[in-house]
């Protein structure tokens, strides 16, 4: 088959080249007349399709991008040609623009060329801009190759999406961010992941400015008179359109390894000295992901880019990986210990990404789970096996605990939803599709076997390499591996929501151990009911025999099932979940859950597993508070972060829900006999030679007895070492300041938020800049949690710095309702300075409210604010029915409640 073939040098127009970074207009030789002419007779055009997609019939084949980019301008200029292949003669050709003003356009064969008439259209489902861009040709093309031919003029994005602008120190700055649906922006293009095609990009730029791209430098060429420069790269590998990227600015270039490919890190000016962690855990990561997947790298180069204003934590653009700065940028001396494990994640992440998601892409959006739930299990994986010490796959197990009390709610996504366009496809990026994703690839590969896994997930690799593939292509893929039916299995969870329960008792007489289970849903309390549903769930249970720790599984497949096991002799405890690997909850009677915690085979996982699983338990009324406490302290016991994290995310919430004024003294004093004794052997100092567990520990020990015990020696050495980071930031250890900012300044006053604001303003690194946010969102007192949001309204916080300030204030009991409350006197102008992704989450703040009321009133404020906002109905509809879950559970609880902490009601 013929296909177009696209010339090598792709410079734009003498008359283009020759605007300059003060151009505004475009020179009239590029209006040619029959762009704007009417076909003679214009066609009929077929409808948007309802499922989102732009119709069928026409397949892209090549693309040139020939951009002209000033940073420091309003707006830029391009021309694209895009070959195309046509099955059947037409008049009408349809592709993705979101916002482009289109100067010429023309659709060529080898028999001529035609001007086409053009006009945008609202695809199905769009709640916002036209993005759909119809071609009315006068006679018809096709069948066969055509290339497409635009020229255009775009402002940049406002809404850190598409190619937008971005301003430090004095200088501009452009970046790209597509994913999922804002290339289209950038350029005309056909902009849906079913799309794999070649780019070419060439980007002119003001002299002084560095352009980079997804793939090599090839040529660059000055041009005096204009004082310009274009940068022309290597034609990519196939990639949809949501993986271009490129940025242009002043930037700084270090370079890392050159070896299996070269590694380079670029940061705004001054900056790069801060990237060596970054390069060398690239580099390391690389190695470890490619032994695993069995295929080298996919592309020739890899950048890593430090970007200052972003609304992503990071983008996994194919060999242009674009990074929150924050998360990369790190000081090697001082750094603390959450962010050298932050930036081993979140790298680890992207760079699995390189193979699922790049080399192999899904087909549509409803499969965006492939991309990231399958980086999101690789990357904990990766990570472990570089520094143990982290204990990302405990943290794995924590994270399930957390997407539970998510997948519980009515309102929860499938992993694999139905996506019919723009508006659901950002839907699609949420926990549901991360983190239950994640779960439940690592419940497939324990019931599968690591082997038996790693070899589907090449295979799958090497089948669809370059291509685009479906879920059912990776389950086949794994079910030749494993000689086992994984899409019976894995569709179970992946098209349905909700979370299984399974209850289990055991028996045990003449050598045999008898364990009978059951399933249903997980409710919690106040839950409204739902069809019966039904899982295929991998099943194994523990049990120790005379000093040796057994395993025996089932496929319970069946309302109620049973498993009997020969046994030496009869063990004391069955852990119906062994080594948490499971996705389910699960029930034992209240005696067995005791004995279980007081098991000392437990292992951490199961512990980590225990905790979650027994206060949602109580939530759901299957257990009394009284039960709960009798059970955490032998739950809690071990050298781990993550048993404090797990323990704290669950005594939080019981804060919110159920402890009033009158209990408070009864809960804190719960607390403390929990924590105190460990608190005051880890203390506030630390040491060099000490493990990072212990430092790891320190955080979540120290601060849940500073915010839910209120302990007071914990509180004054926080603002003592608050008060001595604010003189001089290197003199407090990066670890205990981020234990100490927001508890010492819970009390703070106006000159404390004084300086912290200063500080703030003059922050020497990134992570200077977020530990100031930390302390000023530390603050209690409602006039100075006011003057914080304040800040985000007038612009004194970047956008991108939002996620730092307001989930603080949404979870803490003494913030959420004046945060609430100031939210809805300043709405409107919210709405119109921020983008749409960040007043689309404001929502969160109702499920805090915790009172059916309250709850009410607050979702018929936000309801029809956010009506054209995309994403935003699915944030407020999770939100409000977890803050009516939190008012069901402090109705259901409150008895027991009152008989465990005693006082008045």
């Amino acid at each position: 088959m013929a296909r177009v073939v696209l010339p090598a040098a792709l410079a734009l127009s003498s008359a283009l080249l020759a605007l300059g970074s003060c151009a505004r207009t475009p020179p009239r030789a590029l209006a040619h007349p029959a762009a704007t002419s009417s076909a003679e007779t214009a066609p009929a055009v077929a409808p948007a399709r309802d499922d989102g997609r732009l119709p069928s019939g026409i397949r892209p084949t090549r693309q040139s991008v020939e951009l002209t980019i000033d940073p420091r301008d309003k707006s830029f200029f391009g021309r694209v040609r895009i070959g195309v292949e046509i099955d059947a003669p037409t008049r009408v050709i349809v592709l993705h623009a979101k916002g482009p003003k289109i100067l010429t356009a023309a659709v060529s064969t080898r028999q001529a060329k035609l001007w086409a008439k053009v006009s945008t259209r609202l695809a199905a489902h769009s709640k916002a801009e036209a993005e759909e861009l119809v071609l009315q040709l006068a006679s018809e093309v096709g069948p066969g190759p055509a290339e497409i031919d635009l020229q255009y003029e775009a402002a940049f994005g406002s809404s850190l999406g598409g190619l937008y602008r971005a301003e430090a120190g004095g200088r501009a700055f452009a970046f790209t961010q597509f994913e999922p649906n804002d290339a289209r922006r950038a350029f005309p293009c056909f902009d849906e992941p079913g799309f794999k095609l070649p780019f070419r990009l060439a980007l002119t730029v003001p002299e002084g400015n560095l352009a980079v791209a997804n793939t090599v430098e090839l040529r660059r060429r000055d041009n005096p008179t204009t004082q310009l420069t274009t940068y022309e790269f290597a034609e990519t590998e196939p990639l949809p359109s949501y993986l271009v990227a490129f940025a242009v600015g002043p930037f700084e270039v270090r370079e890392g390894a050159r070896s299996p490919v070269p590694i380079r890190l670029i940061t705004l000016p001054g900056k790069s000295k801060l990237g060596g962690l970054a390069l060398a855990t690239a580099e390391e990561s690389l190695g470890l992901l490619t032994d695993y997947f069995g295929v080298k790298y996919p592309y020739s180069k890899l950048d890593l880019v430090a970007v200052p204003e972003f609304a992503a934590g990071a983008m996994e653009n194919a060999g242009l990986v674009t990074f929150r700065e924050e998360l990369i940028l790190l000081d090697e001396e001082r750094a603390s210990l959450d962010a050298r494990r932050g930036l081993s994640g979140i790298i680890a992440h992207e760079l699995a990404h390189q193979w699922f998601g790049n080399l192999v892409t899904m087909k549509w959006w409803d499969d965006l789970w492939l991309n990231e739930a399958f980086a999101s299990w690789m990357g904990a994986k990766i990570v472990e096996r570089a520094r143990p010490s982290y204990g990302a796959e405990l943290e794995r197990v924590s994270d399930k605990q957390w997407v539970m009390g998510v997948d519980m709610l009515t309102s929860a996504r499938r992993i694999r939803q139905p996506v019919r366009g723009s508006s659901e496809a950002l839907e699609a990026f949420d926990g549901i599709t991360y983190v239950k994703g994640a779960s439940v690839l690592s419940m497939l590969e324990s019931y599968l076997g690591e082997r038996e896994f790693q070899r589907g997930v090449q295979d799958y690799l090497a089948k669809h390499r370059f291509g685009n593939a479906s879920a059912d292509d990776l389950f086949a893929a794994l079910g030749r591996a494993s000689s086992k039916d994984v899409a019976a299995l894995t569709s179970t969870f992946v098209e349905q929501t909700g979370v299984p329960l399974v209850e289990a008792s055991f028996s045990c007489e003449r050598q045999r151990l008898s364990v009978t289970l059951g399933q249903r849903e997980y409710r919690p309390l106040g839950a409204s009911p739902g069809p019966k549903k039904q899982w295929r769930i991998p099943v194994c249970v523990r049990f120790g025999v005379r000093g040796t720790i057994e395993r025996a599984c089932t496929l319970l497949d069946q309302p109620t099932g049973k498993l009997e096991v020969p046994v030496a002799s009869c063990p004391k405890t069955v852990h119906p979940n062994a080594d948490e690997r499971g996705y389910y909850r699960y029930l034992l009677p209240s005696a067995a859950l005791l004995e279980l915690a007081k098991d000392p085979a437990l292992g951490l996982r199961e512990k980590v597993g225990l905790l979650g699983n027994v206060w949602a338990l109580v939530r759901s009324g299957d257990l009394s508070l009284e039960s709960y406490f009798s059970i955490i302290p032998f739950a809690v016991a071990g050298q781990s972060h993550v048993l404090w994290e797990q323990l704290g995310d669950s005594l939080r919430e019981l804060d919110r829900a159920l402890v009033t004024d009158a209990l408070r003294p009864a809960f804190e004093a719960r607390v403390l006999g929990l924590a105190g004794a460990k608190g005051k052997k880890l203390g506030f100092r630390s040491s060099k030679t000490e493990s990072e567990a212990i430092r790891l520990q320190r955080k979540l020990v120290l601060t849940l007895l500073g915010d839910l015990a209120r302990e007071p020696w914990v509180l004054a050495e926080a603002r003592k070492l608050t008060l001595a980071w604010l003189a001089e930031p290197s003199s407090v250890d990066a670890d205990l300041a981020r234990i100490a900012l927001p508890l010492g300044c819970r009390s703070g006053d106006a000159p404390l938020f004084d300086r912290l604001l200063a500080r703030l303003k003059s922050a020497e690194t990134p992570e200077q800049r977020l530990l100031a946010l930390a302390g000023l969102s530390g603050f209690d007192h409602p006039v100075l949690v006011e003057r914080l949001l304040g800040l985000t309204l007038d612009g004194s916080i970047k956008v991108g710095d939002l996620r730092y300030v307001y989930p603080p204030l949404f979870e803490r009991r003494a913030t959420a309702r004046p945060t609430y409350q100031w939210l809805t006197k300043h709405f409107d102008a919210l709405k119109q300075r921020l983008p749409g992704f960040a007043v689309g989450r404001f929502p969160w703040v109702v499920a805090a409210l915790c009172d059916e009321k309250a709850v009410a009133e607050a979702h018929d404020f936000f309801a029809p604010r956010l009506l054209r906002i995309e994403g935003a109905d699915k944030h407020l509809s999770q939100a409000t029915e977890a803050g009516k879950l939190c008012a069901a559970l402090r109705t259901g609880q409150a008895e027991s409640a009152q008989k465990l902490f005693g006082g008045k009601p």
